[in-house]
């Protein structure tokens, strides 16, 4: 009996390991979700959040698209919906523009409804030098490298042409 109850725990244990592990790496968006915001500036400058683009934008849209957020379900017309993809640690170097969840600076943990939820906002990396324990530095302060996103088209970042 006691022999059951050990192996019941070990394999209980693996799992658990297991699960916490596939839940860590499986922090990321969804398909089809993309950061999008608005501003009257540089699209450096805006405040993103997670949403699904419902209608692209066009000269009948005054070049705006239509986006339902992900944090509380509100459609708005968004100026900026810029591509991303989890950052790899080749392609954090000093100056790179990447984006960054506001408010999670230094944390080591971060639950997936938090990342997809968070205000984002663009930004320069200023340092790497802390990459081994896992933290780069953006526009001054230090962010878990794991949280951080690289847009797909660093250019969809400058500001538009009018």
């Amino acid at each position: 009996m006691k022999r059951i109850l050990l192996t019941g725990l070990i394999i209980a244990a693996a799992c658990g390991t297991l699960f916490a592990q596939a839940s860590k790496s499986a922090v990321d968006f969804k398909k089809d979700e993309l950061l999008c915001g608005k501003g009257d500036g540089s699209p450096m400058e805006a405040e993103y959040g997670v949403a699904k683009v419902l209608k692209t934008a066009s000269a009948e849209t005054k070049n705006q698209y239509q986006a339902l957020y992900i944090q509380d379900g509100s459609k708005d017309w968004v100026d900026f919906v810029i591509p991303s993809h989890k950052a790899k640690k080749e392609e954090l170097a000093v100056d790179a523009v990447v984006l960054f969840p506001s408010g999670w600076a230094e944390y080591s943990d971060m639950g997936i409804d938090d990342y997809r939820k968070a205000k984002w906002f663009a930004g320069l990396i200023t340092a790497v030098d802390e990459l081994f324990k896992d933290l780069v530095e953006i526009d001054g302060q230090k962010y878990n490298w794991k949280f951080i996103r690289v847009p797909d088209d660093p250019a969809s970042l400058e500001p538009k042409n009018e």
